[in-house]
């Protein structure tokens, strides 16, 4: 995992269990594209249960975790980093941004976007999340083959106009400038992607469709 990622992460959890339980814990927007590329490891799953582990030995239960037993079936990315993967690890309390898994549909296929932590794969209710069957077919086709090229490209979320970027790098991320969410259309069907300039804009993931429809900068 990248160190600036793992010092974050890290960072999060010491300033969220300094707080207290009383605190809640807040995310910020993720377009699955900066998911997919800050994560150690993408996969498709099922969960096949839970169980609450003290991996710290605290007596007190502030940093118990929860152990869920997964099925993998298929992985987007970080497939050769933990051979064999069985286990995915959560902060057991929701104030650490701990991930409850509520389905209780066995069968049901999730894909989980995690990183690595001391050789266990870990996962907060800030992971992307999702299950299988409510993705678009653009974010399918994102995740199995597109997502990996944007990885060099930024993704600068505009949460209230005005929003602009300041290197060809990015690209602006506006879908929260509406209440909508059938409006989601770049977390939905589009990914930042480089040009032969090496520039870096929103192409269409759907197929058949001209790749370079999507092209704000700026919003205002």
């Amino acid at each position: 995992m990248d160190t600036r990622t793992g010092g974050f992460l890290a960072a999060a959890l010491l300033l969220l269990a300094a707080s207290g339980p009383s605190e809640a814990c807040s995310c910020s927007p993720v377009h699955p594209q900066m998911a997919y590329c800050k994560a150690d490891i993408v996969t498709k799953v099922r969960f096949v249960e839970a169980t609450k582990l003290n991996l710290n030995n605290n007596t007190d239960g502030e940093l118990d975790w929860i152990q869920y037993e997964i099925k993998p079936d298929k992985f987007f990315k970080g497939f050769d980093m933990i051979p064999n993967l069985q286990y995915v690890y959560t902060a057991s309390q929701e104030s650490l941004c701990g991930y409850n898994h509520y389905s209780t549909n066995k069968s049901e296929e999730y894909v989980i976007a995690g990183y690595i932590h001391e050789g266990k794969l870990r996962i907060s209710s800030c992971s992307f999340i999702k299950p299988w069957a409510k993705l678009t077919a653009s974010q399918k086709r994102g995740l199995i083959q597109l997502y990996k090229d944007g990885c060099g490209c930024n993704i600068v979320v505009c949460l209230s106009a005005p929003c602009s970027t300041s290197t060809d790098k990015d690209c602006l991320w506006t879908d929260y400038l509406t209440s909508q969410s059938s409006k989601a259309y770049q977390s939905q069907h589009y990914a930042c992607l480089p040009q032969n300039s090496n520039a870096c804009t929103w192409q269409s993931m759907k197929p058949r469709v001209a790749s370079t429809a999507f092209r704000s900068r700026a919003a205002h």
